[in-house]
């Protein structure tokens, strides 16, 4: 798994995904777990897909 600042730094999509986990009440331990999930799911879709990963 990757550093937890490498899934929240910057303005990327999972950037995005943390700062709205942590809107929505979520402390710091889970809402970078929850991030790490959402990316898992990018990654296993692509593999799926066979195909790269393109942002919506």
């Amino acid at each position: 798994m990757l550093p937890r600042p490498s899934l929240v730094r910057g303005g990327s999509e999972f950037g995005r995904c943390y700062r709205a986990c942590r809107a929505r009440g979520m402390r710091h331990a889970p809402a970078p777990r929850a991030t790490a999930r959402e990316r898992l799911r990018v990654i296993c879709a692509a593999m799926r897909d066979r195909g790269p990963y393109v942002p919506a």
